[in-house]
């Protein structure tokens, strides 16, 4: 017998891109992995129905609301539908799977060490009008950095717990300016180390800030999935 597993997307975004360019925007309800296959639920409004052939391949881009850098895959249609909606079963290869799911699941403490090539650029500040200081990422997840700081310079922000962190990604323009609260102090040969969680009460468009960061890692985890296949 075969097992099946149905796991819900929380309302992805999910846009089905035309070949004459146009994009229909929908969600990605949910998708069922059995011992064999993955197949996406996609639902769009009942007005936007642009009937496809079972089996036709089509072209999709799912990211979470709010977020900048989707994830584009092809697959085949399974199934089409108009229950709650326009619906289609994208039978999803096995890259883009593993993609979503990430997406889906990214876990409040999954951490990714930033590439040397692409670094990710942090900045912390002990008060509202303090200056500036720079440290070196250990590590960044959803909810906090960890950051080397020079030991020479540890002193201009260690007056308290609560700090103010600017961090720039790589794709980012401008800097995402979080609350962050310090966890941990410690030495590190001639560098202090600071565990510090993001403040979600304290910082402003915390969701939003949140997104981008989410993204980042999922992209960060991607990219090492395909180096290691390459290897």
């Amino acid at each position: 017998m075969m097992n099946t597993t149905r796991e819900s997307c929380d309302g992805l975004v999910a846009d089905l891109i035309l070949d004459e360019g146009r994009t229909v925007r929908g969600r990605l309800d949910d998708f069922d992995t059995t011992d064999l296959n993955t197949d996406a639920l996609l639902v769009f409004p009942a007005e936007d129905a642009v009937p496809v052939a079972i089996g036709q391949r089509v072209r999709l881009a799912v990211r979470r609301p709010g977020g900048k850098r989707p994830i584009p895959f092809e697959g085949h249609v399974v199934y089409e539908g108009m229950d709650f909606g326009y619906e289609l079963r994208v039978r999803l290869p096995e890259t883009a799977t593993r993609q979503v799911r990430s997406l889906v699941n990214c876990r409040r403490a999954i951490r990714v060490h930033p590439p040397v090539s692409a670094p990710v650029e942090v900045q912390l500040a002990a008060t509202e009008d303090g200056d500036w200081v720079p440290a070196t990422v250990q590590d960044l997840s959803a909810t906090g950095v960890s950051a080397y700081l020079d030991h020479d310079r540890e002193t201009e922000v260690a007056r308290g717990w609560d700090l103010r962190v600017r961090v720039r990604l790589p794709d980012e323009s401008e800097p995402l300016c979080f609350a962050g609260k310090v966890r941990y102090r410690r030495l590190r040969g001639a560098a202090v180390q600071y565990g510090i969680e993001f403040d979600e009460d304290a910082t402003e468009n915390f969701s939003r800030l949140q997104e981008l960061v989410i993204e980042y890692v999922v992209a960060c985890q991607s990219e090492l999935i395909r180096s290691i296949r390459n290897v």
